[in-house]
């Protein structure tokens, strides 16, 4: 009988490649990048501290673009819309916000902090304003043979009509 011959492979540990020899990272030596600037800190930055922004790469500029569009939106809306088509560079227009506002403003305007606030206080103040109890909305809807959500459409679009005939319609019930 004839014997088989059997190959001796070498078994590694490593990963399996289909040609050469695998190819073996170092991970330990990277370290992740913890001194990026956030979002707040290259708004306070375009401000204070001109000469350190105009240092950052357009990259890192780029990476806040949409929420600083979103920002100076609130008080700048037409330019924000024109600067925001896709051909432009967003760190380029992150540069180009930083020119205007040091020649607008001399010290951070009050505005980029106090537009968040004065979203979230409106709102509250709308919801308290409208003190109509559940129950005769319910009601409401029922004897007038619409739903929850247009009962809600109309109080959104006509706010003081719709709570005259609320408190109405509670007072005759």
């Amino acid at each position: 009988m004839a014997t088989k011959k059997t190959k001796e492979t070498k078994k590694s540990s490593g990963p399996k490649v289909l040609f050469g020899e695998p190819i073996i990272t170092e991970q330990e030596n990277v370290k992740m990048k913890s001194n990026d600037p956030t979002l707040w800190d290259m708004v306070n930055m375009l401000f204070t501290k001109p000469h350190e922004f105009s240092k950052l790469s357009t990259y890192e500029k780029g990476k806040n673009f949409f929420m600083m569009q979103r920002i100076f939106a609130i008080k700048y809306p037409l330019q924000a819309s024109a600067l925001n088509h896709l051909r432009i560079s967003g760190g380029h227009v992150i540069s180009f916000w930083c020119d205007t506002m040091q020649k607008l403003y001399v010290k951070q305007p009050d505005w980029i902090w106090k537009a968040f606030k004065s979203i979230k206080t409106t709102k509250t103040l709308e919801q308290k304003k409208f003190d109509v109890t559940e129950d005769t909305m319910l009601y409401y809807c029922q004897k007038h043979q619409c739903s929850r959500r247009e009962l809600n459409e109309a109080i959104a679009k006509y706010p003081d009509e719709m709570l005259e005939e609320l408190k109405f319609f509670e007072k005759n019930m």
